[in-house]
């Protein structure tokens, strides 16, 4: 079963993260200044970025299946907490032109400096080869809260996809920062931050493009495992790694990821995943 949905997902979590990563830095630095009430309205972000993402998935023989795809985003917000993006991942090895959009829209709120509450809405487009569309979602509707301790991150997600099947997602992580700032210049930082993350979630998805009759089977199949078909549960456990060094308007990017699937996907033939995201960021004065 070949399917780089979750892979895609983490790679553009981390390029939101990114995203919100430089907000923060951006309002701080402008909080730090004399006049910062009277610049409050124009202190907004907008990031551009390119990445390339390896996207490896491990079959039963231990060899690997590449899906690698290049992705660029545009991602603006504003210090009153809205924000929008646009996402394109071009999917390049396929053997007809190959790609999705999205577009996203939504709003982050913080309490308590400590407590951050979002929620945003997304539209996809996906064109060609659908052996790479994943779960081939055309609305998402996403509710986060993150908690920070000291170094710690907590996080949990909410994700609402309808598509050609209706889901539900459940992250939960947890992350450790380690940042050093001023290490050439003034004005440059290294951000460490490997995170722990569980997914729970229905399982739909697996169903969608299956007639009744062989969906049928598979439901007596994973049946005779053991196994519960259309319900809420565990899927994967999975870790992220991302180094981020960033100077002036200027930043780069590395995460590498690992996925262990559940044991029922596993049985379904999913494959571990695995991979880097490679990113250079700019973020132009507006």
């Amino acid at each position: 079963m070949r399917n780089c949905h979750n892979i895609l997902i983490s790679n553009k979590i981390y390029l939101f993260f990114l995203f919100l990563l430089l907000t923060n830095q951006n309002f701080a630095q402008e909080n730090q200044k004399p006049d910062s009430l009277s610049n409050a309205e124009t202190s907004n972000l907008l990031m551009l970025s390119l990445s390339y993402t390896s996207n490896n998935m491990k079959t039963k023989n231990y060899e690997y299946d590449r899906i690698p795809a290049i992705l660029t985003n545009i991602s603006f917000f504003s210090k009153k907490g809205f924000f929008g993006a646009l996402d394109y991942t071009k999917f390049y090895l396929a053997k007809q032109n190959t790609y999705e959009a999205e577009l996203q829209f939504g709003y982050q709120k913080s309490f308590f400096k400590n407590l951050h509450l979002q929620t945003n809405f997304a539209r996809r487009t996906f064109v060609g080869d659908t052996t790479y569309e994943g779960l081939a979602q055309k609305n998402t509707l996403a509710l986060d809260a993150n908690y920070t301790w000291k170094f710690l991150d907590f996080q949990v997600s909410n994700s609402f996809l309808n598509g050609k099947s209706n889901n539900y997602f459940l992250d939960l992580d947890l992350s450790a920062s380690i940042d050093f700032d001023n290490l050439l210049t003034e004005n440059d930082f290294l951000l460490i931050n490997p995170t722990v993350s569980t997914s729970f979630g229905t399982d739909n998805w697996i169903f969608q493009n299956m007639s009744p009759a062989f969906e049928n089977i598979v439901v007596n199949y994973l049946s005779r495992n053991g196994f519960e078909s259309h319900t809420f549960e565990y899927q994967s456990f999975n870790i992220y790694v991302p180094i981020i060094y960033n100077i002036g308007n200027w930043g780069f990017m590395f995460n590498w990821f690992y996925s262990w699937p559940s044991a029922k996907l596993s049985k379904l033939s999913w494959q571990d995943q695995s991979g880097v995201l490679v990113s250079v960021y700019f973020t132009p004065k507006i």
